[in-house]
């Protein structure tokens, strides 16, 4: 260790970046004690607003039975009792709470945060929830309407709904109008922002509460000895908080999150980032805080005695020079001399992003419209390894690289999870090389299985032990191959386990089906995946390494069958469980893992899953080659979706074409230069697709390979959701008016 940690309480640790006419402003910062003192005083005035009602039996909500529900089928599938100490009342945790009301007066109570955008008030209540004991339930102020507000509120059982400043007059008269005694609206500002000179003792008693809690490094959570120890009342199992899903595949779904699981991702995105506790960290934090994403990268921040913040309220292209300062900052503190790439200090600048972000980056270089900065600059600010760009959330594809290569200059790390796994599954190690992360994406885009094109995006590997991942065959238990491994580059199912998977969902009619296999494998991610063994030094893949660990694990797999068959104690049973976990989370550490579609983005034909993706990418290909020197690519978009028309068992492969005319050109020069002449061959030529292009592609063979025949083809607009994927709902409904009018 090159030093002490070091307690950095008065210290900045906060710093607001506002987004204004003249780019981002910083308005506020704050030093942890700051937050402390300011999250005591929004806790005591929490309880004096809700009154009474932390008090009332929680027993009945629907969030506590559902949790508890999931906590014991889990429990009971692998042996063991749920045990349950005292007889005081239970919310949504599932924690009694008769001798620790006084120190948590608002245990198990839900309420909802509906900002407009990342403020100040949030890190404040979210201290705050710590050191009252209440479950904060996020609000998508970017996608939810305020239909979808009240059902997240009322599903689950909120008593409060905290607003912001910006809310809309029309939302908070409904808000008003739904509360009528069923719960409090309650302004953020009033909570956090006002004097909080001579704080009573009970405040006090609450601000040390949030302290022993978020002040704790990770020396504790890894099993090391610290100073400072988590408090009882703070157990592994309390919720954390509730992250509603996106809802783009039906109504979102509360995910309840417990400190565990945020305690297994900041452990995870340590082990991601080669992070030590004497390791200074910086998080610049433009991901909306309503999502698991940056809600643990807050947490990481919190539980880091190391680490600062920069947060800035919304992207605004301002972003991208905040990003060169505070990186030249940092390198400048490390000791890093003015040329070098080499710091003589370790450091972290961590900025998690999502592509769409690069993709900005990309137009506003290409337009001449970076300002404030030039490119230049930018790449070199973050050039240095410690400086990571972490992107997640959809697949890192060729366009994004190239982007990343040709702007920066280097490539950005990739996670991966999902808001029921708190985040974080798996990741690109940071002991990559450039030339080795390039070695692994090309591997992906360029794999074969089977004699068939099978593209994957390189997401990384998991954290053992923290998190283990498999790709199976099925994860249905009425079906045959349910659970069975594939060999690798074979796409299958990916499944994960750990401490990082969530508890359940909130009451939910979606939720009956089981999440979780008997030995803890949460089945729910609903991503289609193949790994490949890393790549040696001389180019080949070790496989007699990987057939020695298939056989390791098909003895294991027979020995735990006998054992079974002759009932052996289930002791017994349980150590070789616990040995051939030891023995996956090995073999796992080396693989490398590549996403290639949802599962729900696939055709199901003749027992066979073909990707959807897959299917549109061999369609455009065909349509290229069908109309060469009439169509580029830029110009035709492809959506693939399974429909059960013509069968209740077999998919009929239902493919959207989206052509654009006339690519480059802007409105009104498109207007000036295109003559009646170009019009017509424009429509003749889209006539000609919708006739003929089916017929076509089922006389020959050679065009498309058989899986990616279509059943149905639409010439049309491709609607998308607010991710800017395909919605395939819209697409389902517009399938559906177009075949009823063919009847």
């Amino acid at each position: 260790m090159d030093g002490p940690a070091v307690d950095n309480s008065t210290e900045p640790f906060l710093r607001f970046w506002e987004k204004t006419q003249d780019g981002l402003t910083s308005s506020v910062s704050l030093s942890r004690e700051d937050l402390h003192l300011l999250a005591a005083q929004a806790s005591r005035r929490l309880v004096e607003s809700l009154g009474g009602c932390m008090q009332k039996e929680q027993g009945n909500y629907s969030v506590s039975q559902l949790a508890e529900n999931h906590t014991e089928q889990r429990q009971q599938k692998q042996g063991k009792q749920q045990t349950r100490a005292g007889a005081g009342t239970e919310g949504i945790e599932g924690q009694t709470t008769n001798r620790t009301g006084l120190l948590k007066p608002l245990r198990g109570v839900c309420i909802a945060h509906y900002m407009t955008k990342n403020r100040v008030e949030e890190v404040i209540l979210r201290l705050a929830a710590k050191a009252s004991g209440y479950i904060p339930v996020t609000i998508n102020w970017d996608a939810d309407g305020i239909d979808r507000i009240l059902y997240k509120i009322e599903s689950t059982h909120c008593q409060a709904v905290i607003v912001d400043e910006e809310v809309p007059v029309a939302c908070l008269n409904r808000l008003a109008e739904a509360a009528q005694g069923r719960f409090k609206v309650l302004s953020a500002k009033a909570l956090c922002f006002q004097s909080h000179d001579n704080l009573p003792v009970p405040e006090k008693q609450s601000c040390e509460n949030a302290r022993s809690m978020q002040d704790c490094d990770l020396r504790t959570l890894s099993g090391g000895k610290s100073e400072c120890t988590p408090s009882k009342e703070e157990r592994e199992d309390n919720v954390s908080l509730v992250v509603f899903t996106s809802g783009t595949t039906g109504r979102p779904k509360g995910a309840i999150l417990t400190n565990k699981n945020m305690e297994t991702s900041c452990l995870a995105l340590r082990q991601l980032l080669d992070l030590r506790d004497d390791t200074p960290l910086t998080l610049v934090i433009v991901n909306p805080l309503h999502h698991v994403n940056s809600s643990v990268m807050l947490e990481l921040a919190l539980r880091s005695r190391r680490a600062k913040v920069h947060l800035v309220s919304r992207y605004t292209t301002s972003f991208w020079r905040l990003l060169a300062d505070v990186a030249e900052e940092e390198a400048a503190a490390s000791g890093r001399p003015e040329r070098s790439a080499v710091p003589k200090r370790d450091f972290r600048l961590l900025t998690p992003l999502v592509s769409r972000h690069i993709d900005f980056l990309r137009e506003l270089v290409d337009t001449n419209r970076l300002t404030g900065v030039s490119v230049h600059r930018l790449a070199h600010a973050l050039k240095p390894k410690e400086v990571v760009l972490l992107l997640g959330s959809a697949p890192v594809g060729l366009t994004t690289v190239q982007t990343f290569l040709r702007l920066l200059g280097k490539l950005p790390a990739i996670r991966f999870g999902s808001t029921e796994t708190c985040l974080q599954v798996m990741g690109t190690p940071f002991s990559l090389t450039n030339d080795e992360m390039m070695r692994a994406l090309e591997r992906g885009w360029n794999h074969i299985f089977q004699g068939r094109p099978q593209k994957g995006f390189y997401i990384g590997r998991p954290h053992p032990p923290l998190t283990e991942v498999e790709i199976v065959k099925s994860t249905d238990p009425s079906n045959a191959h349910y659970m069975v491994r594939c060999e690798a580059g074979e796409p299958g199912l990916l499944v994960c386990r750990g401490k990082n998977c969530m508890r359940g969902y909130t009451a939910s009619a979606e939720t009956s089906r089981d999440l979780f296999s008997s030995d803890g494998w949460y089945l729910g991610l609903g991503d289609v995946c193949f790994f490949l063994r890393p790549v040696e030094n001389d180019g080949q893949v070790d496989g007699d390494e990987e057939q020695e660990e298939r056989r390791e694990d098909e003895k294991e797999n027979r020995d735990e069958r006998e054992e079974k068959e002759t009932g052996e104690k289930e002791e017994k049973e349980t150590g070789e469980k616990e040995k051939e976990s030891r023995l996956d989370a090995g073999r796992a550490r080396h693989l490398d893992y590549y996403w290639v579609t949802r599962s729900a983005d696939v055709v199901i034909k003749g027992g066979a899953n073909y990707s959807c993706a897959q299917i549109s990418d061999d369609i455009k290909n065909c349509l290229l080659r069908l109309y060469e020197g009439k169509l580029a690519k830029t110009q035709i978009s492809v959506a693939t979706i399974s429909m059960k028309i013509q069968s209740e068992h077999e998919d009929s492969c239902c493919v959207t074409v989206e052509l654009t005319r006339r690519p480059g050109l802007g409105e009104e020069q498109d207007k000036q230069q295109e003559t009646e002449r170009e019009a017509d061959a424009w429509h003749a030529l889209i006539s000609d697709i919708n006739d003929n292009f089916l017929s076509r592609v089922r006389k020959d063979s050679s065009l498309l390979p058989k899986a990616s025949v279509p059943d149905y083809i639409r010439i049309g607009k491709i609607p998308t959701n607010f991710k800017g994927l395909p919605d395939s709902s819209a697409l389902k409904k517009s399938f559906a008016e177009l075949l009823k009018n063919d009847d």
